[in-house]
């Protein structure tokens, strides 16, 4: 699979823009490419776009057949959800090849005799939601390359069992006959052309009845094997984006490579919202520009990390900002996502790579930061920063971070370094707690210690950052609570308790302890 993202990125664009009525009336210029054909209108909704790439420059096949979907209205969320579940999926589920369908593989065979030199080498499909289903319809009729923008599954659709065009039409006329006949074991499809039930169905398809009567007689092959396909489908923590994974579930799986992309807003209904094209595409540049960090991912990748790193707030928006800290970006923490994604893609040649702490216990990420090597350092790093993730590079990349020696480890033998083994995994723990914690989205305060599954009787405090991880456990309570602190760069008054307590200073500064109190 050749995944280009300049390409995801430009077929995306094209697949909202054809949601654009101008674009389908005029001959319009965009995104590199004019249109050189688009569909007629239609009873059943159907609307399509024939592209010429126009602009040598941008990436992308030379035409570009786009397919309108299914795009979510903020104004009118109801009629739309009616919309995507009465219609898309009653059709695709029930009828098993909706009437779109039929306009699709008709628009693309017309295009096709129309265009000499449109070949399946040099064509692709594109479309959102119903639209990027339409395409790998039409992938799997022709054998183009379709890339669907949150499309319905439909791995189990009737139409991948037909061998000719007019086998997949001849499917649907039988589907639907009950709704026109009482007796449909008494129509004989082959002799249905010249009938008023096939006028009937024709109507209630959408369809031209001279069209339809041309298609069900056509011997043309279907190819049975789609193109090489990719998905990109927007995804929360939990890889279900709510309107394309309901769908998917009723009518079967995506066709092809499938790549998921974490969103980097949360927002009201969650995955409904986002199945939009344009929160899509916005999804897409942030998930682009942070590939230049790290080119030795793909989206999947990506999102195999960002989706297990704790964060009590948006995960892709806390991966930013760690990336931000690290690279010294001014401003960082003032600026959305798409703008502090596009300040990172500034910094190439960097040759990253992201690994999510969330699922390694405190004793192993404490054994990786006490290593000797750059990714000892960068374990350290993330240490310091409570970063639920690790950044691993050139040792260089710490450098800034460590000028007078902030990072280094302590060696009791010469009294060199900063970090002592207690500190990283005193340290380890409280950031194995607060991962677990943010990712549950759980309470772990003075008044409302975290009790799940028994922790240890600890509160951890951390006075640079001002975040603090109380736990409970409750066989011991919280009057043997031990006290971890992690001092600031100024004077502070600490108070310990009646248990074996630490507290680390930073840069030197001097810290009062009240006791009671006693150090491991």
């Amino acid at each position: 699979m050749n995944f280009n993202i300049e390409i995801v990125k430009v077929l995306g664009r094209l697949a909202e823009d054809v949601y654009s009525d101008n674009n389908l009336k005029n001959m319009a210029k965009f995104d590199g490419y004019q249109v050189k054909a688009f569909s007629q209108p239609s009873n059943n909704g159907f609307q399509a776009l024939l592209l010429e790439k126009i602009d040598p420059n941008t990436a992308g096949s030379k035409y570009v057949f786009a397919f309108r979907g299914t795009e979510v209205s903020f104004s009118t969320p109801v009629e739309t959800w009616r919309d995507l579940i009465q219609t898309d999926v009653l059709d695709m589920g029930l009828r098993d090849v909706p009437a779109q369908f039929l306009e699709a593989i008709l628009f693309v065979q017309e295009q096709m005799a129309a265009v000499p030199d449109l070949t399946v080498q040099n064509t692709t499909l594109t479309g959102h939601s119903l639209g990027g289903s339409l395409a790998t319809a039409v992938s799997y009729v022709f054998g183009f390359q379709a890339y669907g923008y949150n499309p319905f599954g439909i791995a189990k659709n009737d139409l991948f069992t037909a061998a000719t065009i007019g086998d997949v039409f001849r499917g649907v006329v039988e589907d639907v006959l009950p709704f026109y006949v009482s007796d449909p074991t008494s129509v004989n499809i082959n002799t249905i052309q010249n009938t008023t039930v096939i006028h009937a169905i024709a109507d209630g398809l959408g369809l031209d009845v001279n069209r339809l009567i041309s298609a069900l007689n056509s011997s043309t092959p279907v190819t049975g094997t789609p193109g090489t396909n990719i998905n990109v489908v927007s995804v929360g923590a939990d890889y279900q984006e709510l309107v394309s994974g309901l769908v998917t579930d009723i009518v079967g799986g995506l066709i092809g490579d499938f790549q998921p992309i974490v969103e980097h807003q949360n927002t009201f209904a969650g995955g409904f919202f986002s199945h939009g094209i344009a929160a899509l595409n916005e999804n897409i540049a942030i998930y682009n520009n942070l590939l230049t960090l790290l080119p030795g991912y793909d989206y999947l990748g990506l999102t195999d990390v960002i989706s297990n790193v704790s964060s009590r707030d948006n995960q892709v928006h806390r991966v930013l900002v760690g990336l931000a800290d690290l690279l010294q970006i001014p401003g960082a923490g003032s600026l959305d996502s798409p703008a502090l994604s596009g300040q990172l893609a500034q910094h190439t040649g960097l040759n990253l790579s992201l690994t999510a702490l969330t699922n390694l216990p405190p004793d192993e990420i404490a054994f990786n930061a006490t290593d000797n090597s750059a990714t000892g350092l960068a374990y350290r790093y993330a240490l310091s920063h409570l970063n639920p993730f690790v950044v691993i590079g050139d040792a260089s990349l710490y450098t800034p971070h460590n000028q007078s020696g902030e990072l280094d480890q302590y060696d009791p033998s010469n009294d060199q370094g900063t970090l002592s083994n207690n500190w990283i995994h005193d340290r380890a723990e409280m950031l194995y707690w607060q991962m677990k914690v943010d990712g549950e989205k759980a309470f772990a305060s003075d008044a409302h210690p975290y009790v799940k599954d028994s922790p240890p009787a600890v509160r951890f405090v951390d006075h640079a950052g001002g975040r603090r991880i109380v736990l409970r456990n409750k066989w011991i309570g919280g009057s043997n609570r031990r006290q971890i602190h992690f001092g600031s760069n100024n004077s502070e008054l600490l108070e310990g308790g009646n248990s074996f307590d630490r507290f680390y200073g930073m840069a030197g500064k001097i810290m009062q302890i009240m006791q009671p109190w006693r150090t491991a």
